[in-house]
Formats: structure tokens, sequence, C-alpha cells
């Protein structure tokens, strides 16, 4: 009986090892993750040039078209949306950040402290002046709740600002985009739902 238990024990501690990145460093981590969603936080992709779409915002249709290096090229008019998250100016820059991370039965909590000024967190219904409610804040610091099973983050957390994350989409091989963002600041409080085009980009559905 003793050989039949020994193997047990030792099947159910190789899965606990390949679940719990224990070994893996806050970096290690920030370098999956970036991996995993850079379908959503490259922008706009290397092969597309220009983007053409309807903006509508409240019963209003907005034109929008975007030429890279030339015409509105910023983001917020790739995404259709305005938002700038603490996780990606981290992915984007994570030597500029004091990291740590907590472990948790099921998620990982990644700190990221900056180490100079702050970054900016940005989130708007709408590009330019389209908007219905925009809200701009800076803050020193953030932390990422990231789940243990695929490395996907649940939420941030910067300042009075929580990010929700959910409704993940495969869109390639181990390539990621969220269909879901919930954005609460006080009393301001966004719906954001994206979609994936065929081009290979990842833009706004609809918010309110």
């Amino acid at each position: 009986m003793k050989k039949p238990l020994c193997l047990l024990y030792s099947i159910i501690f190789m899965i606990l090892m390949m679940r719990v990145p224990c070994a893996e460093t806050p970096e290690k981590i920030l370098s999956a993750l970036k991996e995993k969603m850079s379908p959503w936080v490259k922008l706009p992709p290397d092969h597309l040039t220009s983007l053409q779409y309807n903006l509508d915002i409240n019963g209003v249709s907005k034109h929008i078209e975007v030429v890279k290096g030339k015409q509105n090229d910023s983001v917020f008019y790739w995404r259709g949306i305005s938002l700038y998250t603490g996780l990606e100016q981290i992915l984007d820059s994570p030597d500029s950040y004091e990291l740590s991370f907590e472990e948790k039965p099921d998620v990982l909590i990644l700190n990221a402290k900056k180490k100079e000024n702050t970054h900016t967190i940005i989130a708007g219904n709408g590009v330019s002046d389209s908007w219905t409610g925009y809200f701009s804040s800076g803050v020193s610091e953030s932390s990422i709740t990231i789940r243990k099973d695929n490395l996907l983050p649940v939420k941030e957390n910067s300042g009075a600002t929580e990010f929700a994350f959910s409704d993940w989409l495969e869109v390639k091989t181990g390539r990621w985009v969220p269909q879901k963002i919930d954005i609460n600041n006080g009393d301001m409080v966004f719906n954001m739902r994206f979609r994936w085009l065929n081009e290979g980009l990842w833009i706004r559905r609809s918010g309110v």
C-alpha cells in the first residue's frame, strides 16, 4: 500500500508545483503576462497601417479614420475608447517600478511602486471630443491580481480606481484579450466591452 500512496502524493505535489509559480520572480511573471496579452497591449499591430470605423456614443455616430504616423495615431483611436491602465505601463517599463508579489490560494498579487514620480491612468467613454465621462489620475502604486491557473489578470487597483478584467478570449495560441473591462472610480463607473477583429485588432464594442 505504501508505494501507491507515495506515487499519489508525488503526483499531487507535481500538480501543485505546476499550478503555483512560487519560484518565479515578479519580472518573470510580468514577462509571461506581456506575451499572453500582446494582442491587447501592443497597438497598433505591425501589419496594420490604417483603420476606419464609426464610433457610436449615446446614439450619435462619428466617423473615425486612423493612419499610422499621420492621423489620429494614438492608442485611444486604435481602440475606439480612452483607456490607459497601470498594468499596461508596468508591462511596458517594468524597470521603472519596485516589484513584489504576494501569494494567495488561487491568485498572485503583484505590487508595483513607481520609483520616480507617478504614472497616469485614464478612462473615458469615447475619444477626443466625443467623451461621455472621462477621468485621469496620477498614482504612484498599482496592485494587479492574477489567477494562478492561467496567469491572466483579474483586476487592477490603482489609487481609488479599480479595473476588473473578464471574459478573456484566446485569439491565438497562448495570446489573450479581455472582452470586458469594468472600471470603478468613486461616482464614475464604466462598463467597457470589446471585440476582436479579423484584422488582428482589439477594439471597443460598446461602453456605458
